[in-house]
């Protein structure tokens, strides 16, 4: 359950210079989801035993769900948005 990361950034390449582009922007965070779920290599659809997307291929299972968070706790992003979920 994988896909060669160099098919994925092909696939995105629109949003991902939408994202470049926002990232520009003053005040603006930009969490790449990708780091969560690809290596250099490959972008996985599974994790151990747990499938990381529905069977749209679109949307995340909760285990897709745990390790998004995981990988944006993680991120220098998280800090902005912890801040603006608590409403500091």
């Amino acid at each position: 359950c994988e896909i060669p990361a160099a098919d994925e950034l092909a696939r995105s390449k629109g949003y991902r210079s939408v994202l470049e582009e926002l990232g520009t922007k003053p005040g603006v965070s930009v969490f790449d989801t990708r780091d969560a779920f690809c290596n250099a290599e490959l972008c996985f659809a599974k994790k151990g035993d747990a499938y990381l997307y529905n069977s749209d291929g679109n949307h995340l299972t909760s285990a897709g769900r745990q390790v998004l968070v995981e990988s944006l706790r993680r991120s220098p992003a998280w800090s902005s948005i912890r801040d603006l979920v608590s409403g500091a």
